[in-house]
């Protein structure tokens, strides 16, 4: 897998995120995207892990340590937004904070990863 199917697949992820965003303030539900985003997602995370440990050390270190920083946010955040549903049934202003989290998480992360691709 090279960088640019790792590019399209964190866009597609980040995409899709931001359609269920827009989707959920509707109050419209869509299991099918969002199942499309947990998996395109998971793929996304796999692959950055992937490219960094098969990165120079220099490359993945130093200055140039956003993508790491990036695949810690994407881990992070990878078991909120699974968990934002189910604490949401019972406690909903949880699984609006664990949504809201998941969100700022992955934000983060897919910018610190842009920075990372640019160069550092």
């Amino acid at each position: 897998m090279g960088p640019l199917v790792l590019k399209l697949t964190l866009w597609a992820a980040v995409g899709l995120g931001g359609t269920l965003g827009i989707l959920y303030l509707r109050g419209i539900r869509k299991p099918v995207l969002i199942g499309t985003h947990i998996i395109v997602g998971m793929a996304a995370l796999e692959q950055l892990a992937q490219t960094l440990a098969n990165s120079p050390r220099g490359f993945a270190q130093g200055a140039s340590s956003f993508g790491v920083m990036a695949g810690i946010l994407f881990a992070a955040g990878l078991p909120l937004g699974i968990m934002a549903p189910l604490l949401g049934r019972q406690w909903p202003v949880a699984g609006n904070t664990a949504l809201a989290a998941h969100v700022c998480l992955g934000i983060t992360a897919f910018v610190l990863f842009l920075a990372w691709a640019a160069g550092g």
